[in-house]
């Protein structure tokens, strides 16, 4: 499988209504920022942003499931490839979590229509003891990696 893009940017993630200890339907957005990030099949052209968006069933500390997200990438030349998310996985401790997302470039997208995209997002909470002293969580930042190949 060709590597076409590994990058790795600085993210930010909202939850509605907040993630508790209690586990609950949230409608998630995600937005990241890359620089730099030069495809490896093609010199001129760059990711310059990744916004995700949907739902999904999660709590602080438990599994998520119910998973419905798609995104869109913005590319360098400005056009978009939109993906749809096929696979989820997530470790998470205190509040704090790495995900491991998977799925498929759509057909139709500017670029690299049909090939699977992965991404890495991993979230420092923003309200640290929220989750375990009654509140939650409805924002995190951190850092996402996007690898497409195929």
């Amino acid at each position: 499988m060709s590597l076409r893009l590994a990058a790795t940017g600085a993210a930010t993630s909202t939850y509605s209504p907040g993630i508790t200890s209690t586990a609950s339907s949230q409608t998630v957005g995600v937005t990241a920022a890359f620089v730099g990030a030069v495809c490896a099949d093609n010199a001129l052209l760059s990711l310059l942003t990744d916004s995700m968006s949907g739902s999904f069933t999660t709590s602080c500390a438990g599994a998520t499931s119910s998973i419905s997200l798609t995104g869109t990438l913005t590319w360098s030349d400005l056009s978009t490839s939109t993906y749809t998310i096929s696979s989820f996985t997530r470790e998470t401790v205190s509040g704090h979590s790495v995900a491991h997302y998977s799925g498929t470039v759509d057909t139709g997208s500017a670029h690299y229509a049909g090939k699977q995209i992965d991404l890495l997002k991993i979230r420092l909470a923003a309200q640290l003891t929220a989750c375990f002293s009654g509140g939650s969580v409805t924002s995190s930042a951190g850092t996402d990696i996007v690898q497409i190949s195929g």
